[in-house]
């Protein structure tokens, strides 16, 4: 709150819903802070029954241990993307052996001899003995 924009009164401050008063100093400022709250648009803190604050407090539990709605829909759609990505990692992993497989017959096939391109020696030829 600005000093010069909301000057303490010399009399200090009183609520008009529960008639406590606060002094007009530094003390009465901050228990008049705590009282009235720090946004102009709140409610004064005499207003809130024990059901309203019982319902914050549960509120910022919930918030402080990522408990609410919100939270849940983040953890599972965090949790479905994770799944997700696992699944394209494994697939694109089993797509990489597949295709290393596919390679190496390829590569085994090539290396076999071609007989119509290189036919075996026969006998005599083989061993090197002239005829």
């Amino acid at each position: 709150m600005n000093a010069e924009t909301y000057p303490t009164p010399a009399e200090g401050w009183t609520c008009f819903h529960c008639g406590t008063h606060f002094a007009g100093n530094f003390r009465g400022w901050q228990e008049a802070l705590h009282h009235f709250g720090e946004n102009v648009q709140g409610d004064a803190w005499c207003q809130y029954t024990a059901r309203q604050v019982r319902a914050m407090e549960d509120q910022l539990r919930r918030f402080r241990e990522e408990d609410t709605p919100r939270d849940r829909y983040l953890h599972k759609i965090q949790a479905e993307h994770a799944v997700a990505v696992r699944r394209a990692e494994e697939e694109g992993y089993a797509r990489g052996l597949r295709d290393a497989a596919e390679q190496s017959a390829i590569e085994r096939e090539s290396q076999k001899p071609c007989f119509a391109c290189d036919p075996p020696a026969s006998g005599a030829a083989a061993t090197g003995e002239a005829q």
